[in-house]
């Protein structure tokens, strides 16, 4: 009896080992697509198969799915995770170099009004510069940095007086061209204008929300935040690079964004995105053209 006992403890136990080395008879598949490179597949005894696939894989956008099914004692198991990613392809690239008008790229001989050919100017200049510094609390060295001055110019009349500041405003990979214009006469000046009206007509010509929006921007965003932004809005948007501008109260650096998407049924959408954060500041649906 002993003996029959010992016999049948002896199968049971072989029996155990070939199920746990072969899966019961059943087969067990797990794919997982994910970092890492190359293929392995290997076949146990029983039709056991494991297969990894490394980077290159299908990725699909966010909030992935994941789903797990299991088959009884035996039977199969499947696991599929679909991950985090996606987007809308390649980013437009930042090129200044396309853009009409003045020069994105001064070349260093008026930063501080050393181009003035007229003492007006000269006079205008140091004054907008005392102004600016003192809204933005930038030091001269800050200013220096942030802001390249393009060329000083100016108009003797007959309709009106005034002399013109171009600048660039640099910020890492941002550039922002802009101009203040102190206005000092509708008619020719029969004599120099006094300090005091050099110093109001500046204060008339600066926006302060500018220089206050230029001052709280320690640093932009990189390219790729300023696209995403974008992304988020519609896919393919035609990004202006060469009017980023600061937007009137809030002092925000702004970049907008154009995409048709029914020309036919007049249908389009403009987008404008802050580089500082990369964050979607407007995203609406705005007619392709007005007639």
């Amino acid at each position: 009896m002993r003996l029959i006992k010992l016999v049948a403890l002896s199968a049971f136990g072989a029996a155990s080992m070939a199920w746990m080395a072969c899966g019961g008879g059943g087969g067990t598949t797990s794919g997982t697509t994910g970092s890492g490179g190359g293929t392995t597949s290997t076949t146990g005894s029983g039709g056991a198969t494991t297969v990894t696939t490394g980077s290159g894989g299908g990725t699909t956008g966010n909030g992935g799915s994941s789903t797990t099914s299991t088959t009884g004692s035996g039977g199969s198991s499947t696991t599929s995770t679909t991950g985090s990613g996606g987007g809308c392809g390649s980013a437009q690239t930042v090129d200044y170099n396309v853009c009409s008008g003045n020069t994105f790229f001064p070349d260093g001989t008026c930063l501080d009004g050393e181009c003035a050919t007229i003492p007006l100017e000269t006079r205008v200049f140091k004054e907008w510069k005392a102004q600016v510094k003192a809204i933005s609390g930038l030091s001269d060295a800050q200013l220096a940095d942030r802001v390249k001055v393009v060329k000083l110019s100016h108009s003797d009349g007959p309709d009106q007086v005034f002399v013109r500041i171009d600048y660039v405003v640099v910020l890492g990979w941002v550039r922002s061209r802009q101009a203040d214009s102190p206005q000092l006469g509708n008619m020719p000046l029969q004599n120099a204008p006094t300090d005091a009206e050099i110093t109001l007509a500046v204060k008339l010509a600066v926006e302060n929300a500018e220089w206050t929006g230029l001052a709280a921007i320690g640093q932009v965003g990189p390219e790729a935040a300023t696209q995403a932004g974008f992304d988020s809005c519609a896919c393919g948007m035609n990004i202006d690079f060469c009017h980023i501008d600061f937007q009137n109260v809030s002092g925000k650096l702004l970049v907008k964004g154009f995409k048709e998407i029914n020309p036919a049924q007049n249908q389009c959408k403009e987008a404008r995105v802050e580089v500082k954060s990369g964050q979607l500041e407007a995203c609406l649906d705005t007619p392709c053209s007005i007639n």
